[in-house]
């Protein structure tokens, strides 16, 4: 559909959104505030409805219209508006058959645009509705022009309360006006809910389910005023406390109710981080589809010269939809990263693309900057890296980093996101990676285990049991002693013993391929020191009795993750083996991820290591009979006794034996304590 509907139109088209319209009306209205003899019209009309291929009637119908606007437009018949010099000039935006025309205020323009309206309704018998469509003006078009255009269309001026998609379609100097919709939605949705006989749990799902999902809508392309937020905040702390008036008490800030409940939170959501996150998935798309027609008008009006990925500064007289929108693009700048694949789009030096430096490199020296793109750093003939031109431009650390990267010259780069394991841009992802600081401190000051919450929230009890436990534990439960903290009571003695109250608290602590007696099992772990991202692989391998025949150590500096080690281990015990012409063999190793994307299509580990996963797959189809299964760390203790001791003692190491030998034989020369 993308390639025979029109640009214009965003409904019901893949990969197009909702509020790219709202953002360009923005935009373009925005740049009409300071141009002289544009307008604005917003007509609607209606197909009917019911039908299966409804969606697909309404874009089809629009179609002509749209390519008749185009026309009309290079004709200069009904000349569009450009925000900027070299934007794409534009006369209508449409979602399904909802639309916004934007033209020259003359008369000409008038009179071609309604015979393009006449038309339009007389073969698809669509009429259009002007009792819903409204017109507005530039500002400093002459008042007496307005009113006999606007009696030519029959159409209304539009009002500043307008919306347009359900968003807000003039946002005035007053920023909190024209968000305070949301807030009335709050307290409307609310209603008869603020009865007393709910219980804290049944509020919980209240506010997960209901509150917290009203603004998200114009939160995913508006920055939301502070104000606007903490009043939501309020609104939802006072409904769940039960708070019947202004008057009460919060025995936990609602940023800590805010946290997972692993930390001891309830998951809520952080409205101004959820915010940032929604909007930052905007970013993310511009970055991503910069060549779309949103993209080229806002690279047109803000930045001409410079790809949005690396933007750098604020522009003055924005958009308040732009405002946003740069307010996210650090949070973009500082958590993406290119996977290098041909390096036709990834810049050595402005990118961050090398595997375990989460930063640009900079150059040895400043003639290196005539070096642009990582695709000069892979020799043609042999489609690898060009190593005697990566010794001379970056340091011996780096160029072993680049010298271990897998490329595939026959695809393109991708642009990834780092916080998401499978490196697609996810709302989740971000929202996490930015409650991490606080999510940081908090962890950092708990007193209750995270296994604690964990087994609480697992228990098959009713969750007014649950939450009664959980006041317990954070110390909320509404006690006479606890309420004095807050100068809300004076004596704090139990008015039945009148003894004083006090809570004590107290927290405690595969498959299997079928295999016959000439194949062999190697046991595989890999041990790693997050301090110093060493990493020890530890090849335990047996004959099908369980006796020992040989063991291999190997040792690996400056390993980025756990989850690469293991991917690494996988590598160098395939090597091994084959090296020792094995054919038949069963590998057991505790890394569950890497087993999972080894023996299944689906591949669940980071997409930093999917280029290994892929190479093991490529080496598994050599053997004549393989199997891979995941083992406990309890039932793999040989490997990881091994991989211990090689990270403690950073060196590799291998041992065969001519006579197999027993398990306790094995234990006794090793029998150094596992590192920590």
């Amino acid at each position: 559909m993308e390639k025979i509907i029109s640009p214009y139109q965003t409904a019901y088209v893949s990969r197009r959104l909702i509020n790219d319209n709202t953002i360009m009306a923005h935009e373009i209205i925005h740049s009409m505030k300071r141009k002289e003899g544009q307008s604005d019209f917003n007509p609607s009309g209606g197909i009917r409805q019911g039908d299966t291929l409804s969606p697909y009637l309404f874009i089809l119908s629009m179609e002509w219209f749209s390519r008749t606007m185009v026309e009309a437009h290079h004709s200069k018949s009904i000349q569009g508006i450009s925000v900027a010099r070299g934007a794409p000039p534009i006369n209508h935006l449409l979602f399904a058959d909802d639309c916004l025309i934007f033209t020259h205020a003359n008369l000409t323009s008038v009179n071609n645009l309604l015979q393009v309206l006449q038309d339009f309704s007389s073969p698809f018998g669509q009429v259009i509705n002007f009792d819903k469509s409204s017109i507005l003006f530039s500002n400093n078009m002459d008042p007496v022009v307005c009113d006999s255009l606007s009696n030519i269309l029959g159409i209304q001026p539009m009002s500043k309360n307008e919306k347009y998609l359900g968003y807000p379609l003039i946002i005035g100097r007053s920023k909190v006006k024209a968000f305070e919709d949301i807030q009335v939605a709050f307290e409307r949705r609310l209603g008869n809910w603020q009865g007393t006989t709910i219980h804290q749990a049944g509020r919980s799902t209240m506010v997960k389910a209901v509150l917290n999902s009203i603004p998200m809508y114009q939160m995913s392309t508006f920055k939301m005023p502070k104000k606007i937020l903490k009043k939501l905040d309020s609104i939802q702390r006072k409904f769940w406390w039960g708070f019947k008036s202004n008057k009460g008490f919060n025995l936990i800030a609602w940023k800590n109710m805010c946290l997972s409940k692993d930390l001891g939170g309830l998951a809520f959501r952080d409205l101004e981080m959820m915010n940032h996150a929604l909007l930052a998935k905007l970013a993310w798309g511009i970055c991503h589809n910069s060549d779309n027609l949103l993209g080229q008008l806002l690279q047109a009006k803000y930045h001409k010269n410079e790809d949005f990925l690396h933007l750098h500064g604020e522009i003055s007289n924005s958009s308040w939809v732009w405002k946003g929108i740069e307010l996210v693009f650090s949070i973009v700048q500082q958590h993406y990263f290119m996977e290098v694949n041909n390096g036709r789009s990834t810049r050595i030096w402005r990118d961050k693309w090398i595997i375990g430096l989460n930063e640009t490199v900079e150059p040895k020296h400043t003639s290196h900057y005539q070096f642009l793109f990582v695709s000069e750093l892979i020799r043609t003939d042999t489609n690898d890296w060009d190593t005697r031109l990566l010794n001379i431009l970056f340091s011996p650390k780096n160029v072993e980093r680049i010298s271990i990267m897998e490329i595939s010259v026959s695809e393109e780069d991708i642009l990834r996101w780092s916080p998401a394991k499978d490196g697609v841009f996810s709302v989740k992802s971000t929202y996490n990676k930015l409650m991490e600081r606080r999510v940081f401190n908090q962890a950092a000051i708990c007193t209750i285990p995270k296994v604690v919450w964990k087994v609480l929230w697992k228990m098959k009890l009713p969750h007014i049991v649950k939450f009664f436990i959980w006041k317990c534990l954070k110390n909320s439960v509404p006690t006479r002693i606890r309420l004095a903290q807050f100068n809300y009571l004076d004596d704090h003695h139990c008015s039945i013993y009148n003894l004083v109250e006090s809570i004590p608290i107290q927290s405690g602590s595969q498959t299997t391929s079928a295999r016959d007696d000439t194949t062999l099992t190697l046991f595989l772990d890999a041990s790693f020191d997050y301090s110093t991202n060493d990493c020890g692989i530890g090849m335990v391998l047996c004959n099908f009795a369980g006796e020992i025949s040989s063991v291999k150590g190997s040792y690996a500096a400056r390993v980025k993750v756990p989850e690469t080690g293991e991917c690494m281990a996988v590598m160098e015990a395939l090597s091994w083996i084959r090296d020792k012409n094995i054919l038949k063999i069963h590998i057991a190793a505790d890394a569950e991820t890497v087993v999972k994307s080894i023996t299944t299509e689906e591949v669940y580990v980071n997409w930093v290591n999917r280029k290994m996963i892929r190479r093991i797959k490529s080496i598994l189809s050599s053997f004549s009979l393989w199997s891979v299964t995941h083992f406990k760390r309890d039932s793999n203790l040989l490997a990881d006794r091994v991989s211990k001791r090689i990270r403690r003692l950073k060196q590799s190491l291998e041992e065969s034996y001519y006579s197999v030998i027993c398990i306790d034989t094995f234990l006794e020369k090793f029998n150094a304590p596992p590192a920590i």
